[in-house]
């Protein structure tokens, strides 16, 4: 919660160069991809929102302005391109699907936006266990269990 006023700072004292979404509404939290510029550099940034774009952005259960980022790097040693996901999704156990709407439309990004030959890297806060149905379906891209 105190990105701006404290962490950004001191996470460029160490010599990282930071990509950060906030979420929206000044809630004072989000997501960032910090990286070393003389081992990579950035080639493209997108922001993902979670409220838009999917049809259910009416709906007030799916809109808890929760984000992700989106970082293409390249590796200056090798030239290799790196795809970097971070997220930090919804959590609330009676709201499950809120969850998997996210990931989905992570997935989607991945799908529709990246090249398979290059590197992913996908992490972030995904409210979840290592074992919980959220991650065997990230994992195994079987139908999901809510």
């Amino acid at each position: 919660d105190h990105f701006k006023d404290f962490y950004e700072q001191q996470i460029k004292n160490l010599g990282y160069q930071i990509c950060y979404h906030q979420r929206p509404h000044n809630l004072g939290d989000g997501t960032c991809i910090c990286f070393k510029p003389e081992l990579f550099k950035l080639m493209s940034t997108k922001t993902l929102d979670y409220n838009k774009g999917h049809k259910y952005e009416n709906d007030p259960i799916f809109k808890q302005n929760n984000v992700g980022i989106y970082c293409q790097l390249n590796h200056i040693k090798t030239g290799k391109n790196l795809n970097v996901i971070g997220t930090h999704l919804y959590h609330h156990p009676k709201n499950e699907e809120v969850k998997y709407l996210q990931i989905g439309e992570i997935l989607d990004f991945i799908q529709d936006n990246l090249d398979p030959r290059d590197y992913i890297i996908f992490g972030g806060d995904l409210n979840s266990t290592p074992y919980a149905n959220l991650v065997n379906y990230v994992l195994s891209k079987s139908e999901p269990e809510i």
